[in-house]
């Protein structure tokens, strides 16, 4: 309970540790978090981002094929994945993003970040594994993984419409909400509702559509009733004692 309220279960083995389903992601988080003003040395100066990056890269690629990428596989090798280095270059090629965010005012046309979006789409359609962990191995393990970096990157720099910006600006706000609720529908239903691993492709494509509804769904609600009142009460609560920040 100790390492969950702390967060520190991040540090070893967080699949093990993490009492929520799916809450492994948000001790190694909280892992990078601690190190990001070591990072932040790095990340300040143009020729420390790349080596900084590269070296993330070779970290993670080697930590994936000495676990997943061995004889047995992702099923036996999934705790021993699901840690910090797994998952450097995410966090470093996140923070070169936001850097470059903050470098340059949205400007492209909206459309790029639209043909963006339908590739990612068709690469996870056309490249989604039968076998779970397949995706970080050979030919999806190089395009998906690029694949995404892409999408984020053309996504920050592109100039929304105004008559979109309400929706993009409701996207923003519950989609760590489904990120984080997504594991949890998923495997409270299938280890507890459904009788068996659906055997068909359409009913797997309806378990995905109806997780992903009822995430948002959720989502949205908590976004509504707690994390924007929550968001609120911190703001009052920081300039009353401290003044505007």
């Amino acid at each position: 309970m100790a390492l969950n309220l702390t967060y520190a279960f991040g540090f070893y083995d967080p699949v093990v540790w993490s009492l929520p389903i799916g809450g492994w992601s948000l001790g190694i988080e909280f892992v990078y978090y601690l190190m990001f003003p070591l990072l932040m040395v790095g990340l300040r100066r143009r020729g420390g981002r790349w080596p900084l990056f590269g070296a993330a890269i070779v970290v993670q690629v080697c930590w994936i094929a000495a676990t997943i990428g061995g004889p047995d596989g992702y099923d036996a090798n999934a705790i021993a994945y699901h840690q910090v280095p797994a998952f450097g270059a995410y966090f470093v090629v996140g923070c070169l993003i936001g850097l470059d965010a903050r470098a340059h005012r949205p400007a492209d046309p909206f459309i790029i970040a639209l043909a963006a979006w339908l590739m990612l789409g068709g690469c996870l359609a056309a490249l989604n594994p039968a076998q779970a962990g397949d995706q970080l191995l050979g030919y999806s393990g190089q395009v998906l993984p690029l694949a995404c970096v892409l999408v984020v990157w053309v996504s920050g720099r592109a100039r929304v419409p105004a008559r979109l910006r309400p929706v993009a600006v409701w996207l923003g706000d519950i989609t760590y909400g489904s990120y984080l609720l997504h594991p949890v529908l998923f495997f409270g239903l299938a280890w507890f509702v459904l009788p068996g691993d659906p055997s068909t492709h359409a009913q797997r494509w309806w378990l995905a559509a109806g997780v992903a509804l009822t995430s948002c769904l959720a989502a949205m609600a908590s976004e509504r009733w707690l994390e924007s009142p929550l968001r609120r009460w911190g703001r009052r609560w920081t300039r009353d004692r401290i003044g505007p920040v």
